[in-house]
């Protein structure tokens, strides 16, 4: 085998190794899993899409238990 070839399955094969090691997967975000965590977040523009953020301020529908573990998490920008 030539030496482009080799380099090309050896990157394939790497490539193969990322899509399917369990321990590679990416979890879903702890936020996800806080009660009614979407009352209490905003939105701003990041680029061509919208992303959630946090606010300086705690929404009025949002619950203060959910409020503080968001804000412990750390997870989220501010908006």
């Amino acid at each position: 085998m030539s030496r482009p070839t080799l380099m090309a399955v050896a990157m394939f094969i790497g490539v193969l190794l990322v899509m399917f090691n369990p321990s590679m997967e990416v979890s879903p975000p702890t936020y996800l899993g806080i009660c009614e965590w979407r009352e209490c977040v905003g939105e701003k523009p990041a680029g061509s899409h919208m992303m959630i953020c946090l606010p300086e301020e705690r929404p009025e529908n949002c619950l203060q238990e959910s409020w503080d573990q968001l804000t412990e998490l750390n997870e989220l920008e501010p908006c």
